[in-house]
């Protein structure tokens, strides 16, 4: 039998699927799964979805809390529902670091079925900035005892292994991009926008890098506007910094929004300012609409997905000054900005989901029961 024939029952758990790019790639995933004929359920903490118009019909969607419910009270019926519903699958995959890789592992091993810890951040770095003693101990549990975690990038395998002081049995499979956009009509400005995505978070995102690195351009003349779309719980500190740089008339934070295809289409250039990261998925999203992008050099992600400078600028992690120069060979050459954006929609065909797919169908056939 071929390594893509047989179908599975398959059980993604993830903690909701609220504006994050780890659940925009699970929806990709199991929407190209379900495609193929398997039988696919995402399995959701609590109620919440930004993406209700991005899940297939195919793909059955279980949730247990209602939003704002308290998680500890909400344990027990997590639990309970996840071990019901894992009777029914072959298959788990804990999306997500931390509860939900831990239950999916627990519960998993009950039933005996095969797990898959999904793993989509430079884990050793994140729990420094986010996890205390005790939770990294916990946390650590699943990955010594899952059949396989799958890390979406080299750096995150490395990470994986510096978290864990161990060698568990791990596998890297680079994540899906939901497609492509690049013909798309775009919008254009007589400012050049500079764009930046995600949660507004900067020990991960370094939003006040980027902001610092606008400032200092803006102070040399080199007029442009800053957009960072998305929400989190430094937004009052970055508006505040950008009313100290000065800059607050040139900076914009609309939030989170569903409908970002108008955001990457109306920008001249893309900028991930991050400390850390697993993949780096916006990268992949800004190159598939055309957008030329500038990367910090952070643990982990760009330098892969942009092959050590090949498909965009690489630049030093956590130097506002190489950020900004980064920036500003974008926005004073149009001809590298084309240059990039067209080596960029060619990057991106690596990633279609059926190619993405097919590798997960692999793994199933290596370690399924």
């Amino acid at each position: 039998m071929g390594f893509n024939e047989k179908k599975y029952k398959l059980l993604f758990v993830v903690f909701n699927l609220k504006g994050g790019g780890a659940e925009r790639v699970t929806i990709t995933l199991a929407n190209a799964l379900a495609n193929r004929g398997h039988k696919v359920t995402v399995f959701l903490f609590y109620n919440e979805n930004d993406y209700s118009g991005e899940l297939s019909e195919i793909v059955n969607v279980v949730s247990v809390l209602p939003k704002n419910y308290k998680f500890r009270y909400g344990i027990g019926k997590i639990l309970r529902t996840l071990l019901n519903e894992v009777d029914g699958n072959d298959i788990v995959i804990g999306g997500l670091e931390g509860w939900v890789s831990l239950f999916s592992w627990g519960v998993a091993r009950i039933k005996n079925k095969v797990c898959i810890a999904w793993l989509h951040i430079a884990l050793a770095e994140y729990s420094k900035a986010r996890w205390n003693y005790i939770s990294r101990v916990f946390f650590t549990l699943p990955y010594s005892g899952v059949d396989k975690t799958i890390c979406v990038s080299d750096g995150v395998m490395d990470s994986l292994l510096t978290f864990t002081n161990t060698t568990p049995l791990a596998a890297v499979i680079y994540n899906p991009l939901l497609k492509s956009h690049y013909n798309e009509p775009s919008v254009s400005s007589p400012i050049p926008v500079i764009l930046g995505v995600g949660r507004l978070e900067n020990v991960h995102k370094g939003f006040d890098l980027l902001i610092k690195a606008h400032s200092k351009l803006i102070s040399k003349g080199i007029l442009h506007k800053l957009v960072i779309v998305g929400e989190g719980e430094d937004r009052k500190s970055l508006e505040e910094l950008a009313t100290r740089e000065g800059v607050q008339d040139s900076v914009s934070m609309p939030g989170f929004t569903e409908n970002i295809s108008e955001f990457y289409r109306s920008s001249d250039i893309f900028v991930l300012s991050s400390r850390f990261e697993g993949f780096g998925m916006v990268i992949l999203e800004a190159m598939s609409y055309g957008v030329p992008v500038v990367a910090t050099d952070c643990k982990s992600g760009p330098r892969e997905l942009l092959c050590g400078g090949e498909f965009g600028e690489l630049v030093r992690s956590e130097s506002v000054e190489a950020l900004a120069q980064g920036i500003k060979k974008l926005l004073l050459d149009k001809k590298y900005r084309k240059t990039l954006a067209d080596k960029g929609l060619m990057r991106v065909k690596d990633f279609e989901p059926d190619l993405i797919a097919q590798k997960w169908e692999q793994l199933f056939n290596e370690i399924g029961k």
